[in-house]
């Protein structure tokens, strides 16, 4: 079975010209919740490990980059995000709710939404 690659969530912390620093100062005093929490997520295709127990915490008022090499599950997380694909394990939690996106109309309607790379 092949393994995942690493892959970074790469958190881009928006300055004080963007307009959101109460969004900030609320998440940092604990007062904003995660937007997206994902806890040991994993996807498989036939003997390829594409995500293993990916666990991260997507909040509000923050871009948030995701990088690695080719083949490291980029696309594949994204394609979960956004109900193209369902994971094998692991939980999605959307503003504190736990759910299952059944695709792009449900993830749209949760506030998600995918620029594809094509």
């Amino acid at each position: 079975m092949q393994e995942a690659h690493d892959v970074a969530l790469i958190d881009y912390r928006l300055g004080s010209h963007s307009g959101l620093d109460l969004l900030q100062a609320a998440r940092l005093a604990g007062n904003l919740p995660p937007a997206i929490i994902l806890n040991d997520v994993c996807k498989r295709f036939d003997s390829t490990q594409a995500i293993k127990n990916l666990n991260a915490q997507i909040y509000p008022g923050q871009l948030t980059g995701l990088v690695g090499p080719d083949g490291a599950g980029k696309t594949t997380l994204m394609n979960i995000l956004y109900g193209l694909y369902k994971p094998d394990e692991g939980k999605i939690l959307v503003r504190g709710q736990e759910v299952e996106i059944h695709g792009p109309n449900d993830a749209i309607a949760r506030g998600i939404g995918m620029v594809h790379q094509d």
